[in-house]
């Protein structure tokens, strides 16, 4: 018999098996389940345990699998619980905000980001997002930076602006832009991954021992919930391969005790870049050595729009609500076709954000580019091997 480490009793074990069935008590060894039982105890004779062995009395509790999660960002969420939180219902309104950053600003040192997320324009009373203005009048002497909740776009005020060195002559970035007002003057909004980068950049970048306990912290929320498998789905996206390391160290030293996987920013992997040299093999073995087996490689992430709910998603027609907008796409085409060429044949699963449906078409272009030039690669290999 196997000496049992855990047990658990008197349970509504739901074991979401083929048939359903529901059990009532378990027994775990090693980590690995080894038994389920219909009895609220397994029968003694069925198994090994002593007083050494923990013992869990559920009282008819319900007792679940681990959720897996396919799509999150754990990172990010660490980071937004140190933050000002300028989300829904705590914040009906932008004087709730103004008032949350202000409160912050009260307890940072001088020169401090406050930095704040989850503001959501299209539920605030005033149905928009706050701006530069706004954040001055409470906050002028930090430079603050909130993130929308959709992590595509974000506000910030003139101390930023200062900080990037941004005025009104700064041209839009490739896949985005910054908002202006009706004089043209920078009204602190920025749309899309590129344009808030121009800021991100200059906000200091926490040390990997910080990241790492903040990871130890958001894990825990996660577990809490009954998540025990994520998916981080865009690592590298703000602050590049730090932002790796720091999954690895966390699940290495069992601060972070959920199984991971990882997709990976494709900047990282591009030649020339920290990863562009690996295939997914090489960097999926690396991932599984470093984090002792708790992480694998999930895939290559890519974005090629942004939101439907910011009018950023890229669309074949004009968006209803604003009939002068339909969107950007973030990669001209021909350079997208070769990067995912490239991401294919070095052997990655392609993730590919898109969400508006002119977007959507370019990435079914680009994923048949790559699929045919593979084909045509495999096939004319073929024919001259059968060459007589």
């Amino acid at each position: 018999m196997v000496q049992v480490d855990l047990l658990i009793t008197n349970a509504k074990v739901l074991t979401l098996d083929e048939k359903s069935r529901i059990g009532g008590s378990v027994a775990v060894s090693n980590g690995i389940i080894i038994g389920i039982w219909t009895e609220a105890e397994p029968p003694r004779a069925s198994i090994e345990y002593n007083s050494r062995t923990q013992v869990i009395d559920l009282k008819g509790a319900t007792l679940l699998p681990g959720f897996i999660d396919t799509h999150n960002h754990l990172l990010m969420y660490s980071q937004f619980r140190k933050q000002a939180n300028c989300s829904l219902p705590l914040n009906q309104t932008i004087e709730d905000i103004q008032a949350r950053l202000l409160s912050m600003a009260k307890q940072a040192e001088k020169e401090n980001w406050i930095l704040g997320f989850g503001y959501d324009d299209t539920l605030l009373k005033e149905k928009r997002h706050p701006t530069r203005a706004e954040l001055d009048a409470v906050v002028p002497d930090h430079p603050v930076f909130i993130r929308h909740v959709s992590a595509h776009f974000g506000v910030v005020n003139s101390a930023a602006l200062k900080m990037a060195g941004m005025d009104e002559t700064v041209l839009d970035p490739p896949g985005g832009h910054l908002g202006r007002d009706g004089s043209g003057q920078l009204n602190g909004i920025l749309y899309e991954l590129p344009a808030m980068n121009m800021v991100e950049k200059k906000i200091p970048a926490p040390s990997l021992d910080l990241l790492v306990s903040l990871l130890s912290e958001g894990s825990k929320d996660y577990l809490e919930t009954g998540i025990t498998t994520n998916t981080d789905a865009g690592v590298g996206l703000n602050m590049g391969i730090v932002e790796l390391e720091a999954h690895l160290k966390a699940i290495a030293e069992r601060k972070n005790p959920l199984r991971m996987r990882l997709m990976v920013m494709h900047n990282l992997l591009r030649e020339g870049n920290e990863l562009g040299k690996y295939t997914a093999n090489e960097l999926n073995l690396e991932i599984i050595e470093k984090s002792c087996g708790r992480a694998r490689l999930d895939s290559a992430k890519l974005f090629q729009d942004g939101s439907i709910q910011g009018l950023t998603a890229a669309l074949r027609q004009p968006y209803h609500c604003n009939p002068g907008v339909s969107g950007d796409l973030l990669h001209e085409q021909n350079e997208f076709n070769e990067e995912i060429l490239d991401l294919n044949k070095r052997g990655f699963r392609i993730t590919t954000h898109g969400n508006g449906d002119r977007a959507i078409g370019s990435i079914l272009d680009a994923y048949e580019f790559a699929l045919k030039k593979i084909h045509a690669s495999i096939t004319a290999t073929e024919l001259n091997i059968c060459k007589p």
